[in-house]
């Protein structure tokens, strides 16, 4: 786990993708540290690192040894905790962690989500998230439709969804997918949007 206590009444939940506490999980960490909110990001692999040319082989160890349920029980754990101590809680996710942002939004618990490329958020779409969300995705993903998501996500109350020029992981400058404008706008983004909710 990745702490980072700058004394806030305002919690940052970091929730990384596939690889694990990563490199750009770190770097993420930092850049919501450096603005003055706590941040907790969880590790959900068991304490495990992969490579990104070990992809499949992460993939096949969260789906096999953890699964989205257990993992969205957890943070949920997590947010409950850190309600106790601060007066709102925020979760930034990422592919598979933006999913699992999603599964606990809707029950509740976090006052806002960012997903980013959070493709399998379309397995999960019977309920909308029961605080605001914005979300990120490439203008294309080789398994499914994103503009039909984007359209369907749209539709629900206090969703807000981007698409930017890149690949699914273009955020992350360590991945070699990264699309440098398209993160840019979308970091920035994700800055305003929570300091907006923060203002309330």
């Amino acid at each position: 786990m990745i702490r980072h206590n700058n004394g806030s009444a305002v919690a940052v939940v970091v929730l990384h993708e596939i690889y694990g506490l990563n490199r750009h999980v770190e770097e993420v960490c930092l850049n919501w540290s450096r603005l003055g909110y706590d941040v907790v990001a969880p590790g959900l692999l068991a304490g495990r690192v992969y490579a990104y040319e070990q992809e499949s082989e992460a993939y096949r160890a969260f789906m096999e040894g953890v699964g989205f349920a257990k993992a969205a029980g957890d943070v949920r754990v997590l947010l409950d905790e850190l309600r106790t101590t601060h007066t709102q809680v925020f979760v930034v996710g990422y592919s598979i962690g933006a999913t699992i942002g999603w599964i606990v939004a809707k029950q509740g618990g976090m006052d806002g989500l960012v997903g980013y490329y959070g493709s399998r958020i379309r397995d999960y779409v019977d309920v909308p998230p029961r605080c605001p969300a914005m979300l990120f995705f490439p203008e294309k993903e080789a398994s499914f439709d994103v503009t039909r998501l984007r359209d369907e996500l749209s539709a629900m109350d206090g969703v807000q969804v981007r698409l930017f020029p890149g690949e699914h992981g273009f955020a992350d400058p360590f991945s070699g997918r990264c699309a440098t404008l398209s993160a840019k706008e979308a970091d920035g983004l994700s800055i305003s949007f929570i300091w907006g909710l923060q203002q309330g």
